[in-house]
């Protein structure tokens, strides 16, 4: 069996849409290969609460605690989208935050009972978060088009090449893209030296409504510019050409 694809996304700040863009990839990638999604943002977590699901066995239940692939996947939920769903509990008196090892210890066994595993880690670094992001075959900055993200994004990415994950393995992606960005994508591009690896353009009513519905985005709306631009995300994120857009904004220019 193939070794498991382990993508982390962290958010360049709080309220980038990480948790958002994570159960949506989960779901672009579920198919003919099974998916987990994984919430270690143990500040609070919200993927839960954003699909509208009754966690099963959550994260704190699995620390300190050994298990294997096969009751890891007995006790994860479910998600009609067809993939997995390890999350945290309901009740914020249980959280807990994970010690390094136990993270990769969860990650590993993960890798075993999914071929693919989406970990949200929301925006905030400890010793747990360094851990992951040096033990996923790829970091995902989730960034929007403004000043104070477009300098964390620089600060994130200094603390990656420190921290020894490789170039190759770094990426990010430019979010809730609106008619007029603060900072022009092209300008954004160019202080960076680094292109993005997707951008996905702003739809709040959508994207509002799918949290109302605990719906996915392409249960949604499955014919909107952000549906397709997080199917488009999903194929980048496999090494993918992404395949023709339908259609795209034309305020949004050229973005990849």
């Amino acid at each position: 069996m193939p070794a498991a694809r382990r993508v982390a996304l962290l958010g360049a700040k709080g309220g980038c849409g990480t948790t958002t863009l994570a159960v949506n990839l989960a779901a672009a990638l579920a198919g003919d290969k099974t998916v987990c999604a994984i919430d270690l943002d143990a500040g609070k977590g919200d993927l839960a609460g954003l699909l509208d699901i009754t966690p099963g066995t959550t994260v704190p239940d699995l620390l300190g605690t050994e298990f294997d692939a096969a009751l890891l996947r007995g006790g994860a939920a479910h998600h009609r989208g067809g993939f997995s769903v390890l999350a945290q509990p309901q009740d914020l008196s249980r959280l807990a935050r994970p010690l390094p090892s136990e993270a990769r210890y969860l990650l590993d066994v993960a890798s075993e009972a999914w071929a693919s595993v989406i970990v949200d880690l929301g925006s905030r670094i400890d010793e747990a978060v360094l851990s992951v992001l040096t033990h996923v075959d790829q970091v995902v900055i989730v960034a929007m088009p403004d000043v104070l993200s477009i300098r964390d994004v620089v600060r994130i990415r200094l603390l990656l090449d420190r921290i020894g994950v490789q170039p190759a393995n770094q990426r990010y992606v430019l979010n809730r893209v609106p008619r007029h960005p603060a900072v022009p994508l092209a300008e954004i591009e160019a202080l960076l030296r680094w292109p993005p690896l997707a951008t996905i353009c702003e739809d709040p009513d959508t994207c509002l409504a799918a949290l109302a519905g605990g719906q996915l985005l392409r249960e949604r709306a499955p014919n909107a510019a952000i549906t397709d631009d997080v199917e488009r995300l999903s194929h980048a994120i496999l090494g993918e050409t992404p395949p023709p857009r339908s259609w795209w904004p034309t305020w949004l220019g050229g973005a990849t």
